[in-house]
């Protein structure tokens, strides 16, 4: 049963004061690492860059909730960006 989990990850780097705003998706991942992109278990994952640009939305689908579960007891903290989710389902 796949697994689909939708994302919202805001940075937390800071210019003078005020969280960082990115221009592209590729500038906002380059800061602040993959999230996820290079895993294996994944079937997909896709990511917009937010209005604003200190967030993205990030939406990754794998086979099964356990997979995902695994993989992320075996990361280690970010702490370039915070995450909250917006939706989890399985289908």
């Amino acid at each position: 049963m796949a697994y689909t989990h939708v994302s919202r990850l805001t940075t937390r780097l800071r210019h003078r004061r005020r969280l960082r705003r990115f221009g592209t998706l590729e500038a906002w991942l380059d800061a602040h690492g993959n999230c996820g992109q290079l895993s294996e278990g994944h079937d997909s994952w896709n990511a917009v860059l937010d209005a604003g640009g200190t967030s993205i939305t990030r939406t990754v689908v794998w086979p099964m909730k356990v997979i995902r579960d695994l993989e992320r007891a075996a990361r280690p903290p970010n702490d370039k960006f915070d995450g909250v989710v917006i939706s989890e389902s399985e289908d």
